[in-house]
């Protein structure tokens, strides 16, 4: 079964774990001098949060204080106080993300200082109102982009400050975690991350190693190199692949028949053990989870329409600036989630039906019985296994 905080002791025979989609492949000690440098990173974390939410505070009670003063057309755009500072907030996200944030966040930050620097040199040019685009686009930076990283910022401190109890029993236990091999194609965003820190460069063939605490799994080393900054992975425990279980062909109706020449592979069917059952169930429960952002987002929205019709704003002030914004958002995020809750829906279905479709070679014999290349979910088409090793979705989180 799946789990973001897994005990490497309680994993049942046959399971692997996978770390960051790479295998584990040993353990290791961990030195004295590592344990002081963990306890130093998870203090300089505390503080930089504690940096976060003070300068954050501060912002929102500046624009608070200072709402009063600003025009009521301004105000309504931005969707009175509360998204006054929203868009205080958005600015501190955008500030910060020129100098501590991902190569995205960096371009997408400067971006949006840049259009801000553009659009207030325009309202100083001009005494008649700013263009309809560039308001648009103002309200874009400071409500999307800006709280944007400071939503990601926020997230990645919290996950790894929460797991301060499980690195507390790590570094009791004293066992590091090795993981190694090929990148799939398909890169878990743990990887993505590392790589945007430049930590870790991406492409090539050559295999790649990462060292982990097995607890809390945060990352210690990438191939051999200690990082600064600590990141939580993610990790997994895989059933064990069945590459010579019994197969029975497709019930008669199932497949097309073609005529003309042979058709290059054979489709035939096999049970799930129930360790793959009881994946399926994880991955369900995982895609289930989740809601609490999609929840924060509509309280958001409600807040900021009830707050616009409480004051006796226009109602076609709630199709302008800061409000369709916030509709994006939550549209985005219930979608979002709404896909999520369809495909746990399928793997459901899948779980039910107990079977998995294969895929084999026509060359394959039954004196020469080579493992199937592909083993396919009925319901939701996901893959099961790639040449008889564990489909990229059940062991990355991309």
């Amino acid at each position: 079964m799946l789990d973001e905080h897994p005990v490497a002791e309680n994993c049942p025979a046959g399971r692997r774990r996978y770390a960051a989609g790479l295998p584990r492949v040993g353990s290791r000690n961990l030195a004295e001098h590592e344990r002081r440098s963990i306890r130093r990173r998870l203090r300089r974390l505390e503080l930089e949060t504690i940096g976060w939410l003070a300068l954050l505070c501060t912002a929102g009670a500046t624009a608070l204080r200072l709402s009063p003063a600003l025009e009521l057309d301004l105000a309504a755009m931005l969707g009175g106080p509360i998204g006054i500072v929203l868009a205080a907030t958005g600015g501190v996200g955008l500030v910060t993300s020129l100098f501590a944030a991902r190569r995205a966040w960096r371009l997408a930050g400067a971006l949006g200082v840049l259009g801000l620097l553009g659009a207030s040199a325009l309202e100083l040019a001009t005494p008649s109102s700013l263009p309809g685009i560039v308001t648009w686009f103002v309200v874009f930076a400071l409500v999307v982009l800006g709280n944007g990283h400071v939503c990601v910022a926020g997230w990645q401190h919290v996950r790894v400050l929460a797991r301060r109890r499980s690195v507390a029993a790590d570094l009791g236990d004293g066992c590091v975690e090795q993981f190694a091999g090929v990148l799939p194609t398909a890169v878990d965003e743990t990887l993505r991350h590392l790589a945007d820190r430049g930590d870790l460069r991406l492409g090539g063939t050559d295999p790649h190693r990462l060292e982990l605490l097995p607890r809390s799994g945060l990352v210690l080393r990438v191939d051999g190199r200690p990082l600064d900054r600590l990141v939580a992975a993610y990790t997994a425990e895989i059933a064990p692949t069945q590459p010579h279980a019994f197969r029975a062909r497709l019930p008669a109706g199932l497949v097309t028949e073609t005529s003309g020449s042979a058709p290059e592979v054979d489709l035939r069917r096999r049970s799930l053990t129930p360790a793959e059952r009881a994946e399926i169930t994880a991955h369900i429960h995982r895609l289930r989870r989740g809601v609490l952002p999609v929840v924060a987002v509509t309280i958001a929205v409600v807040v900021v329409t009830a707050f616009q019709l409480y004051k006796g704003l226009r109602w076609d002030a709630l199709t302008e600036g800061t409000s369709l914004a916030w509709y994006a958002l939550a549209a985005i995020a219930w979608g979002g989630y709404v896909r999520r809750i369809l495909a746990a829906r399928r793997l459901e279905h899948d779980r039910q039906l107990r079977w998995v479709v294969t895929v084999h070679d026509t060359a394959t014999t039954p004196s020469d019985p080579l493992p199937p290349k592909l083993e396919v979910l009925p319901i939701s088409q996901l893959a099961w296994t790639e040449n008889a090793a564990p489909a990229v979705w059940r062991v990355s989180k991309i």
